[in-house]
């Protein structure tokens, strides 16, 4: 579970980066949007036991046509915290879950 949330993390501030090529707000909201990305292919990488579906998930995310076009600017930055809290919680959950469940298997 922690390795999970330290890589949903660092996942999340990789994304840093684009601090150089777009506005501060802009770059948090994606900080935010790919920490519970990241948590999320944690949860479909256990469940999976294998990477291809979050390889899948990952592709259909990065090539929607909504993110390619999309600015998480300064009007839509609540949306994105509000939207993406619970999903951090439910994926947290799933995570703690499958682990102690994978852990009684063994």
């Amino acid at each position: 579970m922690w390795t999970s949330i330290a890589c949903s993390i660092l996942f999340g501030l990789y994304h840093l980066n684009n601090l150089t090529s777009q506005s501060l707000i802009s770059t948090v909201g994606q900080v935010i949007i790919t920490l519970g990305m990241g948590l999320f292919l944690s949860y479909l990488r256990v469940w999976s036991n294998g990477l291809i579906w979050c390889m899948v998930v990952h592709f259909l995310q990065d090539f929607s046509p909504k993110i390619l076009s999309t600015d998480y600017g300064t009007s839509k930055i609540k949306l994105a915290i509000l939207g993406v809290i619970p999903v951090v919680i439910l994926m947290l959950i799933c995570i703690y879950t499958i682990n102690r469940r994978f852990l009684k298997i063994k």
